[in-house]
Parts: structure tokens; C-alpha cells; sequence
């Protein structure tokens, strides 16, 4: 590796073979990536090898962090990290070439067309990362210690932050879930009635024939409005079990309720 200044003769800078690629990071040091698939990293003292497998096509700086595709992957090297597989994974997929845009995107261009990550850093979660197997989300939600991911094959909270994130079970729960104004979450447990999270406790309230929470809505007393098979409930503005409210079902359904159910509910500003 050689490196050439305007005005100046060149200067042989490393002893590398076949180098590929080469980019510069904040701290003026060079990452250099190899035809043969080696990271280098060049500084004071020697070079400094990060990483080697078989064959290399991309190389890119984000920030402080050296992305490359070596092999069949594109690897993250956060300083003062192990290195971190980005791709392939579902929804990630593989790649070669890989650029850094002004704006932080990462994008990774391979045999399936392109990919962008945007900047803060994108993560693809799957059951590799244990989530369900099959991980079939379908419905989220956000509480200040985590975000719930409820799955047709129970339950996860994700808590933590950056690398230290992981998911935790919370049971085969498959139903909606949603927050109430003071971050506990509500659901209804097949058959069985309501559940409340207070963080990772559960408190259940029983009621038999209850099979779904299909809508909420906050009200301005820190209660919320819960929409379900079973009619019209509001909570308390303490622990208590939620209260039934007095809403006739629809005439012409002899079986009230369960013929047709309460979806979405809204309480306006009156």
C-alpha cells in the first residue's frame, strides 16, 4: 500500500498484499481491506489485523465504525466491540459493495438489488435473536422499560439498550396488547379475562367468556376505554378490575356481544 501527496513522491505506507479498498476513520487511522478477504487496520505501531475469511468486495466507515463485506457476510467492527454480523439475515440480505451517504445511511448493493440502513443503526430481529419460531409479528407496543412484540406463538419484551438488548418471554400471550396513561399494558387472555403488565408482574382479572381487546382509548382521568367481545369496559383509576359500562349491543343480534363485537373506540375532546 502506497499513498500519494500532491507535490510529494510516493510513499510506501504498509507491506499488504492485493489490497482491495481503503478508508480513513475520525482518528486519522485507515481501515484496508484485502482481495483475500483481511481487514487491516493501520495506525501508530504496526498494522493491526481485524478480521480474515475468504474473499472481500465492500468496505465502508460510518461513524467511528468500519463496515466490510468479507466472505459471504457484511461485518460491523465497533471499537471496543466483537465484531457483529449485519448480513445476511432475514430482511438483511447479503451483499458486496457498501457506501456510507452524508446523511449516515449504510447501503449495501448485492445480487438482490439494494439496501439502505439508516443512521441510527438498523437491526433486523428474528428468532435467531429469540423471537418465536416462526417469528410472526403482528402487533407492538412501546412501555418506558421496553417494546413488547406479540407474535401468533406467544410473547417478547425487548429490553435493554444497544448491544446489551434481548428478548425476554412473557408466555404464549398472542392478543393485542395496549398502554394505558401511567405505561402498564392491558390484554385479554382467551376465555379467561383481563391481564395487566405492570412492568414484568401480571395481574389477571377473571371473566369467563372474554376473548379478545379489539380498541382503546385514554381518557383525561389517566383510564382508558377497553373495546371487547364482551362490550364496553373502562378502568379504574386505581388497581381494580376493569368496570363494565351499560352498552346494548345492536338490535337484531340474539346473542349480543358475540355477533358483534366492539372494534375501534375514540373518546373526542367533549
Amino acid at each position: 500500500l502506497w499513498i500519494a501527496s500532491p507535490g510529494g513522491a510516493p510513499a510506501r505506507v504498509a507491506p499488504l498484499r492485493h489490497v482491495w479498498q481503503v478508508a480513513r476513520l475520525p482518528d486519522s487511522s485507515w481501515v484496508v481491506l484485502t482481495r483475500g478477504g483481511e481487514l487491516w487496520r493501520l495506525g501508530p505501531g504496526a498494522p493491526r489485523l481485524l478480521h480474515r475469511a475468504e474473499g472481500a468486495s465492500g468496505l465502508a466507515v460510518r461513524g467511528d465504525t468500519p463496515w466490510a463485506t468479507i466472505g459471504n457476510n457484511v461485518v460491523a467492527f465497533p471499537p471496543g466491540r466483537a465484531p457483529e454480523v449485519i448480513a445476511p439475515r432475514p430482511g438483511v440480505p447479503g451483499g458486496r459493495p457498501l457506501l456510507v451517504d452524508r446523511e449516515g445511511t449504510l447501503w449495501i448493493g448485492g445480487f438482490r438489488g439494494l439496501v439502505a440502513l439508516p443512521e441510527p443503526a438498523t437491526v433486523a430481529w428474528n428468532e435467531q435473536d429469540g423471537l418465536p419460531n416462526p417469528p410472526h409479528a403482528h402487533h407492538l407496543e412501546y412501555t418506558p422499560d421496553a417494546v413488547w412484540v406479540v407474535t401468533w406463538f406467544g410473547t417478547r419484551r425487548l429490553e435493554g439498550h444497544g448491544p446489551t438488548r434481548r428478548f425476554v418471554s412473557v408466555g404464549l400471550h398472542s392478543g393485542r396488547i395496549r398502554s394505558d396513561a401511567r405505561g402498564r399494558l392491558w390484554a385479554a387472555d382467551l376465555d379467561r379475562g383481563f391481564e395487566r403488565w405492570d412492568g414484568t408482574r401480571r395481574t389477571r382479572f377473571p371473566r369467563p367468556g372474554l376473548h379478545g381487546l379489539y380498541g382503546t382509548s385514554w381518557r383525561r382521568d389517566g383510564t382508558m376505554w377497553l373495546a371487547t367481545d364482551d362490550g364496553l369496559f373502562r378502568t379504574s383509576t386505581g388497581d381494580g378490575a376493569p368496570r363494565r359500562v351499560a352498552s346494548a349491543p345492536p338490535s337484531g343480534w340474539p346473542h349480543g356481544w358475540e355477533e358483534s363485537w366492539i372494534g375501534p373506540v375514540l373518546e373526542d375532546h367533549r
